[in-house]
C-alpha cells in the first residue's frame, strides 16, 4: 500500500460507500437541473462515487459542485441542517477561510433542495447545487502536507471552524434548530459506530469486533467519559478535514493563502478534538504508508497545531491541545475509522455491492488496528 491511489483511497474512506458503478446522469436530469438552478446548457463529469455521488458541473467559464444522496442514506432534514450550518457559520471565519456554500434553487430561493431520478432507476436522489471551490485542492502536489504556508492555514482554518461552532454560529436559537437533525457520532455511517450493534458483533465472536469493544471499554469511553462536554470543546464537527476536502488560492506576497473548505456531508455531534484526530492520524497514516514521498509528519504536526493553537485560545486553555488528549483522540478516531471499515467488509460479505478497491482498503485498516492492538 505505498501508491498516491491508495492514499487518495485513504482520503474518501470514510465514505465507505462506494459501489462498482454509476452511470451517467440522463438526459433528463440535465435539463432538470439547468431549469432547477436557471443555468445555461451544462457539462456533468463525475467526481467521486460513494453514497454521495459528486459531480462537477460547468456552464462556459462557471463551476459548480452538484452532490446527489440517495434516499435511503440521508433524510432531507439532516441534508437541511447541513446546508443551515454552512450558511451560519460561512461570514464568521477571517478572509482567508472561505466555505463553498449551497446554491438556493431558481424557483424558490427558500430551497436548496430537489428530488431527482438521476439515472432513471426510478430510485429517487437529493439533490444539492454549491459554489466551486477555488484555487487547487489539497492533494495536487500534496500541497496539503508539504507547504507550509497551506499546512499553517489549514490549522487556522479549524481553529476559526471551531471558534465559530463554539460560538453557536453567533445565533443561538438557530443553532438549536439546526442541532435537532444532526447525528450524534454513534448514529453515522448508518448506526455503525452504534456501542450496542458493535457489542453484539463482538458477543458473536465476529471479525474484529471482539477487539474494538475492548478497545471501547479499556480506553475509548473512559476517555471520554473525562472529558466535559461544553460549548467550547463539544460542537457539531466537520469530520472529515482531510487534505482532499479543501482548495487553497494563492494570495500576493507573504499572505497567507485563501483556503477553501467544503464536504460538510459528515458532520456530527462530537468533541471538536476529534476533527483534530482526523487529520493528525491522517498525517500519520500517509507518513507510514508512503504515499506522499518524503513526507515529515512531525514537521506537518508542528505547523499545523502551531497555527491551529494561536488561533484557537479556548481550546488551548481547555487543555485539549496538551499531548495526553491529541493521543486520546487519535485513539478515538482511529477506533471510529476501522468501526466503519469493519462494518463495509461485513456488508460486502453480505452481498452489497462495493468497488473492490475500498474492500481491499478497508481490509488494509483493519489490519493495521489489530496490529496496533497487538503491539499495546
Amino acid at each position: 500500500v505505498s501508491t498516491q491511489s491508495t492514499g487518495e483511497k485513504y482520503l474518501i474512506s470514510f465514505d465507505g460507500m462506494a459501489t462498482k458503478s454509476t452511470p451517467e446522469v440522463s438526459e433528463a436530469c440535465r435539463k432538470l437541473i439547468e431549469k432547477s438552478w436557471n443555468l445555461p446548457s451544462c457539462s456533468f463529469k463525475l467526481l467521486k462515487q460513494s453514497e454521495n455521488n459528486t459531480y462537477l458541473v460547468e456552464t462556459g467559464e462557471k463551476k459548480y459542485i452538484l452532490r446527489l444522496t440517495p434516499h435511503h442514506h440521508r433524510t432531507k432534514e439532516a441534508i437541511q441542517a447541513e446546508i443551515d450550518f454552512i450558511l451560519l457559520i460561512a461570514n464568521l471565519t477571517s478572509p482567508s477561510v472561505r466555505l463553498c456554500v449551497p446554491i438556493p434553487l431558481a424557483s424558490n430561493v427558500n430551497e436548496y433542495i430537489t428530488s431527482i431520478d438521476p439515472y432513471n432507476s426510478s430510485k429517487e436522489f437529493f439533490a444539492v447545487l454549491f459554489t466551486h471551490a477555488r484555487g487547487k485542492i489539497g492533494t495536487e502536489k500534496w500541497c496539503g502536507l508539504f507547504d507550509d504556508k497551506v499546512v499553517a492555514v489549514y490549522g487556522k482554518a479549524l481553529a476559526e471552524l471551531h471558534n465559530a461552532i463554539s460560538a453557536k454560529g453567533n445565533h443561538p436559537e438557530k443553532w438549536s434548530a439546526i442541532e435537532k437533525n444532526v447525528p450524534s457520532f454513534s448514529q453515522t455511517h448508518g448506526g455503525a459506530l452504534d456501542i450496542e450493534k458493535i457489542r453484539k458483533r463482538a458477543e458473536s465472536g465476529h471479525g474484529i469486533f471482539p477487539v474494538l469493544l475492548k478497545e471501547w471499554e479499556e480506553r475509548i469511553s473512559p476517555f471520554l467519559s473525562s472529558i466535559e462536554r461544553n460549548a467550547t470543546v463539544y460542537g457539531i464537527v466537520h469530520g472529515d478535514l482531510n487534505v482532499s476536502n479543501f482548495f487553497t488560492e494563492e494570495n500576493e506576497g507573504d499572505a497567507l493563502p485563501t483556503l477553501w473548505m467544503f464536504d460538510f456531508d459528515q458532520i456530527h455531534h462530537n468533541w471538536l478534538g476529534f476533527d483534530l484526530g482526523v487529520i493528525l492520524n491522517m498525517a500519520h497514516f500517509i507518513a507510514e504508508c508512503g504515499f506522499a514521498p518524503g513526507f515529515d509528519a512531525s514537521h506537518f504536526k508542528d505547523i499545523f497545531l502551531s497555527s491551529y493553537k494561536k488561533a484557537a485560545p479556548a481550546m488551548v486553555k481547555a487543555g485539549h491541545l496538551e499531548q495526553k488528549m491529541l493521543d486520546g483522540f487519535q485513539t478515538y478516531q482511529k477506533f471510529y475509522h476501522t468501526t466503519i471499515a469493519a462494518d463495509v467488509i461485513i456488508q460486502a460479505e453480505n452481498g452489497r455491492d462495493f468497488e473492490e478497491s475500498i474492500i481491499q482498503f478497508c481490509h488494509v485498516v483493519v489490519k493495521r488496528f489489530l496490529s496496533g492492538s497487538q503491539a499495546n
